[in-house]
């Protein structure tokens, strides 16, 4: 069940006889129960909640400085917001162990569990029995993912050419905070047997019990009677400067802030050689740079690609070798900007994208139908955020 508002807004304004603006907007916001948030597997069960809040603004400054010149500026950006909420936390704690503010039903989902410093102690039945209340989708957790770009263009006609140059920078970055998952940073204790199993529980001593049921019928009187069989709780990390380890007592979840940003400049021109004949020449370069984690948590291994083979060595030559051992065991280190080693990224920038291209159009002057004939080559690059996630002792 799915509920959804969307607004769509568009205001243009011929500012003067050269310059005119535009300003576009899309907003939506749906909400509604998924999957994503546990569907209960009991009548009458405890559902969780899922919000997603897409919206896009543009806009366009266009002015025209003569009758052979154009100039064009736009911006805009989009983001992706997703939240998602348990059947015991609907409504709240993004950044804290507050639940002061969660609804009416989770409240009284909570109720019925019992509470460790006055937080959620989670109690999986296990046997595949399923639950009035899941918990293994986690919450709260949440995920914004801004894309901002501006461009700017200036168009020029001059004799046969038509000229054009422009530049974009685009800035891309992705917050999100979670809680691991289903993995979740608060205490789950599942219920069962475990590696202990129940003594007493055999064929002789129960007639009619099956060989094959022996291992159910433990499960259900551990189950029954509350007996742990496996207990989680997560540890993390927020920032790099920590010294001890973080829990559900500080904190509900942890935030991570990846941003990559990109830049590209271009220039091309259309050139009308003979009524016939058009030439097109352009040239085109793109700078992608390296991902960073705002918070400073991103990593890579110490000494960059060379630190990937271990003890094995530091390429590719000891692939396949057995008794390969000219390296030295793999460590991690915080890399990027807000790290405690800025200077050191993930990876390089990457520079070397310069991308020429050529065409024509030639209108076929010995056709008795008007034909043309098209061609072009070219080369192009693309790039998009790669956020790499290591897990390993920081060296």
């Amino acid at each position: 069940n799915t509920n959804r508002n969307h607004v769509k807004v568009r205001f243009d304004y011929q500012i003067n006889t050269r310059n005119k603006v535009f300003y576009t907007m899309s907003k939506e916001q749906n909400w509604g129960v998924t999957g994503q948030t546990g569907l209960p597997a009991y009548p009458n069960g405890y559902f969780g909640e899922v919000r997603r809040e897409p919206d896009v603004y543009s806009g366009a400054w266009t002015s025209t400085g003569c009758s052979t010149l154009l100039h064009e500026f736009r911006a805009g950006i989009k983001r992706d917001s997703w939240v998602g909420w348990s059947p015991f936390h609907v409504g709240c704690c993004y950044n804290g162990p507050s639940d002061g503010d969660i609804s009416d039903t989770s409240k009284e989902a909570q109720a019925t569990f019992p509470k460790v410093l006055g937080n959620l102690f989670y109690l999986n039945a296990g046997m595949g029995l399923g639950a009035y209340s899941p918990f293994g989708v986690a919450a709260p957790r949440y995920s914004k993912s801004p894309l901002m770009q501006l461009a700017d263009t200036l168009s020029w006609t001059r004799g046969a050419h038509s000229l054009q140059g422009g530049f974009e920078a685009t800035f891309a970055n992705s917050s999100q905070s979670n809680t691991g998952g289903a993995q979740t940073t608060l205490p789950n204790a599942s219920l069962g047997v475990g590696s202990i199993p129940v003594p007493g529980v055999t064929t002789t001593r129960f007639r009619g019990l099956n060989p094959s049921d022996i291992t159910t019928v433990q499960n259900m009187l551990a189950t029954l009677s509350g007996s742990i069989a496996s207990f989680s709780q997560q540890y993390f990390i927020n920032s790099p400067d920590q010294k001890t380890w973080s829990d559900f007592r500080e904190t509900l979840s942890f935030a991570r802030d990846f941003h990559q940003n990109d830049w590209a400049a271009f220039f091309k021109d259309n050139w009308k050689v003979t009524s016939n004949l058009t030439l097109n020449f352009g040239i085109r370069y793109d700078k992608y740079g390296t991902p960073y984690d705002k918070s400073g948590l991103g990593v890579r291994p110490k000494g960059g690609q060379a630190g990937l083979f271990g003890i094995s060595g530091k390429d590719f030559n000891a692939l396949w070798n057995p008794y390969a051992a000219a390296g030295s065991p793999t460590l991690v280190e915080f890399a990027g900007k807000h790290s405690p080693n800025p200077n050191t990224l993930i990876y390089q920038d990457d520079w070397n994208n310069i991308a020429p291209s050529i065409g024509f159009s030639w209108n076929v002057p010995w056709f008795r139908r008007s034909t043309v004939l098209r061609g072009g080559y070219g080369i192009n690059y693309t790039g998009a955020p790669t956020f790499l996630q290591f897990s390993g002792n920081i060296g």
